[in-house]
């Protein structure tokens, strides 16, 4: 969608939201191009109208799916978060490997996708990575690292299924690398 066309239909949703009048058949005529988009809304009450606009550009909106976020920085994991709940999934965040294999312990089924950190105090993301796969070999992995001293990431050779990305990122490599390992 151009930004041109994007304004219009923007402009024509707020408008209908401000006389009170967005409803079913606004949301019909409106709602497909932006929802292609990635943009979503709500009409909070007659004048207000709250919008949800992705993070990154030109991603195409996940399924429904699972992903378990690890990372001893806080910071990190809200980012993750955000961006990968912008693409509809559904984040679970552990501070550490010891944290995440808890958090396996008590689920039923299995996270579609891990990311984590390379480097954390306690477990690596190496050795966490091989005790999810051990137990949920279908789990898509995504190892991510302000440090790429490690001999995996510096040969190139990583498991099946998974990837590296190298921090900082911006929010479009992380949608285009999750995109890739879940293709």
């Amino acid at each position: 969608m151009s930004a041109e066309t994007l304004r219009q239909q923007l402009e024509a949703l707020s408008k209908a939201a401000r006389e009170g009048q967005a409803g079913a058949g606004e949301c019909a005529m409106v709602g497909p191009k932006m929802l292609q988009a990635g943009i979503r809304w709500r009409v909070m009450e007659p004048g207000f109208l709250k919008m949800y606009i992705p993070l990154a550009k030109n991603a195409p909106a996940a399924a429904a799916q699972s992903a378990l976020v690890v990372d001893d920085q806080i910071g990190i994991r809200a980012i993750v978060r955000r961006i990968l709940e912008g693409r509809g999934f559904a984040v679970t965040e552990a501070a550490s490997g010891e944290e995440a294999l808890s958090l396996l312990d008590r689920r039923k089924d299995s996270f579609a996708l891990l990311i984590t950190d390379m480097l954390m105090t306690g477990m690596t993301g190496r050795d966490l990575a091989d005790r999810v796969r051990f137990r949920h070999p279908e789990t898509r992995i995504l190892f991510i690292s302000g440090f790429t001293d490690d001999p995996s990431v510096q040969s190139g050779i990583l498991p099946t299924h998974a990837a590296f990305l190298p921090k900082p990122f911006h929010p479009d490599q992380l949608v285009d690398a999750v995109a890739k390992l879940m293709a």
